[in-house]
């Protein structure tokens, strides 16, 4: 039987060009046509026929629309990780070329940049050499899938969240603390969380596994959660106990940050738990191709392993 194209017709002698993939790559990146053309309809609608001539040449499906956003599909996946690749080795070898800089993308969530990479900072920054590290804040899912199509070169996430399919490093671990303002605890110590049935509280937002858990926790441990205040963030979570009557679950470095005469660490059974163990990953195949980005990567995360752990 003759191969047929996706739209059961036989293939096209559409060429792939460069042009053509560039307009891909933008569109994986942007997550939809209208974002990567700037909401300019000249743009979008060259946009639209750049993708219709690539899937005509390539004879398969490159993305599936869901509401406003286009998802690529698994070959569209795999041909985003091969496009970025070769964008990136010609920019490293425009680099190498001109002595000049190269860039390397980062994903990682909030808390991991802030807690576990920002205090590690300047360290990291002397042993990059020229490079230029931009850091993209987004979830786990954005992440992985954006390691695996070579949106980053590089990405942050939580042990459990890694994928076979991608190389893994440890860098280090969150723990977590419960804070609770003293005006809400009876004699306005820790102790006084035994005598406490309710608290209001600031938590993140969404269906994730941390917020899931930490309710959870709390249940277990006598004390019935009135979520108040719902956050993105640990960072926007952070400042609301500064201002509100809330209690929180914080990252443990954060502590620093709440006066001992105003705020009481209390310890709950199980709050062990929450933490998260944080690997740097990469994707196998990309790395080989561009071997500056995974030396950089095993660096910070050797650098941001706490130093007992940290190899020579």
């Amino acid at each position: 039987m003759n191969k047929t194209s996706i739209a059961g017709k036989p293939p096209s002698q559409t060429v792939v060009t460069i042009e053509r993939l560039k307009s891909f790559c933008e569109i994986v990146t942007a997550g939809s046509m209208v974002a990567a053309a700037d909401n300019d309809p000249g743009k979008q609608s060259h946009y639209s026929r750049q993708i219709k001539d690539l899937e005509s040449a390539l004879n398969f499906r490159l993305f599936t629309k869901i509401g406003k956003y286009l998802r690529p599909t698994e070959q569209g996946k795999q041909l985003a990780a091969l496009t970025n690749l070769y964008f990136l080795g010609l920019q490293d070898l425009q680099a190498a070329t001109k002595a000049g800089r190269t860039q390397i993308r980062i994903g990682a969530g909030v808390s991991g940049l802030r807690w576990l990479v920002f205090p590690h900072l300047h360290e990291i920054l002397s042993v990059a050499d020229q490079h230029v590290l931009d850091f993209v804040t987004v979830r786990t899912a954005e992440i992985i899938d954006g390691v695996r199509t070579g949106k980053f070169e590089l990405g942050i996430v939580r042990e459990d969240a890694v994928e076979e399919s991608l190389a893994a490093v440890p860098c280090g671990a969150l723990e977590y603390v419960f804070i609770v303002p003293r005006s809400l605890l009876p004699g306005r110590s820790a102790a006084g969380i035994d005598h406490t049935k309710k608290l209001p509280l600031a938590a993140l937002a969404g269906e994730g596994q941390f917020a899931r858990n930490s309710i959870e926790l709390l249940k277990r441990n006598g004390i019935e959660p009135i979520v108040r205040l719902l956050m993105q963030n640990f960072s926007l979570i952070i400042e609301a106990v500064r201002s509100a009557e809330v209690a929180a679950f914080i990252p443990e470095p954060a502590i620093q940050d709440f006066p001992q005469d105003r705020f009481a660490v209390v310890d709950l059974d199980g709050i062990g738990r929450l933490g998260r163990r944080l690997h740097l990953v990469y994707e196998p195949t990309a790395s080989s191709l561009r071997p500056v980005a995974r030396a950089l990567g095993n660096k910070i995360a050797q650098i941001c392993r706490p130093k007992q752990k940290r190899e020579d």
